[in-house]
């Protein structure tokens, strides 16, 4: 008996051993693999093969299961690169009851496998770090959940980024085609060596549009006050905006923020130029002048006009207030005109009345000294005293008749007494003097000459010869 048992004991091995030859390169079907030793004993079979496969045997679809039948069991399928002998040569994927799909390798620990990536049953992936890779939220959205996303290659995208967080850049980003803000913008710096830089270097712009533009469209309640200005610059330095080159134009108002004073020019201006010489300037308000005022072109002053210092006027300037035309000092004292340069002071034309109400003292009148034999007086000399200092016959012709009434100018004979002065009328019969209203000329004879003072002033259509010396003066009538 014992014989025939060991019989067939040598047929089933040699049985076994034929089907492992035989199925070197055949394939193993899903309802086969029930025994893990037969399993083992197929894989062993084929480990020197090109290629060995598990597949299963259905010709409608194609799949292998490995099954942990226990309740709450967990199926693994463990790879492994060479003979295990370095960390990381050794990497799993496990199935765990209730969870999700697990990742294991060693790669930290030799032999002892951990979880690198998990695969949530809802389709989230969770890294080794615990970021989450999150598309359950909306179809069209990836979400990633890390409190810092590293890219190190460029990224390109042909959709619209929204960021609800800071975006921070080490490097100076590149927008070829425009930023959109469609929200609160917020630039916040705390470094010493931060600064803000633009710059445009094309030479060539673009044709009627500015460089930087802000169209601010608020209207009413919530553009009115400084606070709610379109730019509101808060500088603690001394300077919150510095042109260094280029005009500044501004279409309306310049003012301050509150009631104070706006200080043009600052500390570093030696000059402030108010408009072009072809454009109206206008003060409205009170002008104090606290220095020298310059006025190189005509200045019209409808308001007060008030100079503690000087006032240069190199143009014409028209004075005109609601009470009528003044020019006056601002306290009791005297009103100088032309103090210290001035060689003449004219006030008013030729053609105009000119009106003192109160006492006039003329002081020093202008004088000539009269060397020449004659002299045509023009309206130049008017309010003048001449001087006759020769010592032979002189003739002074008087200005055309018809000057301006009040016109007046007086000769007085300083030279010898040979100095002969004959005062003739432009025209005959022009001259009004003594008992006479149609003379030609007046003269004084010798022993009558010396300190011979004669007056002439204007009625407005002939001139008249006062004699105001204690002289004799003799009228000549043709």
């Amino acid at each position: 008996m014992r014989k025939y048992l060991t019989v067939i004991a040598t047929l089933a091995a040699l049985a076994v051993w034929s089907i492992a030859l035989a199925e070197q390169d055949s394939t193993i079907t899903i309802k086969e693999v029930r025994n893990p030793k037969k399993l083992q004993l197929w894989l062993e079979t084929n480990a020197a093969d090109a290629e060995s496969r598990l597949t299963s045997g259905a010709t409608t679809a194609e799949y292998l299961a490995l099954i942990n039948y226990d309740d709450a069991g967990t199926a693994y399928m463990s790879l492994q690169s060479d003979q295990a002998a370095d960390a990381g040569d050794l990497g799993r994927w496990l199935m765990s009851d209730g969870s999700g799909m697990y990742y294991q390798t060693d790669i930290t620990t030799k032999g002892t496998p951990a979880t690198k990536l998990t695969l949530q049953r809802d389709g989230d992936i969770t890294m080794s770090g615990g970021a989450v890779i999150d598309n359950a939220t909306s179809a069209t959205v990836l979400t990633l959940t890390e409190t810092t996303i590293a890219l190190a290659g460029n990224v390109t995208g042909s959709g619209t980024a929204a960021w609800t967080g800071v975006s921070t850049h080490t490097a100076q980003p590149i927008f070829n085609a425009g930023v959109d803000i469609n929200d609160d913008f917020d630039l916040d710096q705390n470094g010493s060596d931060e600064y803000i830089n633009l710059s445009q270097t094309a030479v060539t712009g673009e044709g009627g549009a500015g460089w930087i533009v802000i169209n601010d469209d608020r209207t009413g309640a919530t553009a009115l006050t400084y606070d709610e200005a379109t730019i509101t610059m808060d500088s603690e330095g001394v300077y919150a905006i510095a042109v260094v080159d280029g005009a500044v134009a501004v279409e309306s108002i310049i003012d301050t923020c509150t009631a104070t004073t706006l200080n043009l020019g600052g500390d570093n201006a030696n000059k402030v130029e108010i408009a072009d010489s072809t454009i109206e300037t206008e003060v409205q308000g009170t002008l104090d002048v606290h220095d020298d005022l310059t006025v190189t072109d005509d200045a019209v002053i409808s308001g007060k006009l008030t100079v503690t210092e000087t006032l240069e006027v190199s143009g014409v300037t028209t004075l005109a207030t609601a009470l009528g035309d003044e020019l006056d000092t601002a306290s009791a004292t005297a009103l100088l005109l032309g103090k210290a340069t001035a060689t003449a002071v004219t006030i008013g034309a030729s053609d105009i009345t000119t009106t003192v109400a109160g006492a006039f003292d003329a002081g020093i009148v202008a004088t000539t000294n009269l060397t020449a034999t004659s002299l045509t007086v023009t309206a130049s000399y008017y309010g003048e005293t001449i001087f006759v200092n020769t010592n032979a016959a002189t003739t002074v012709t008087l200005p055309a008749a018809g000057a301006t009434a009040g016109s007046w100018f007086t000769c007085i004979v300083v030279g010898s007494d040979a100095c002969v002065p004959t005062y003739a009328a432009a025209a005959v019969n022009t001259l009004i003097t003594v008992n006479n209203q149609a003379a030609d000329s007046v003269t004084y004879g010798s022993g009558h000459r010396i300190g011979a003072t004669t007056k002439f002033i204007s009625n407005g259509t002939l001139w008249i010869a006062i004699n105001v010396g204690s002289t004799t003066m003799t009228v000549t009538d043709a």
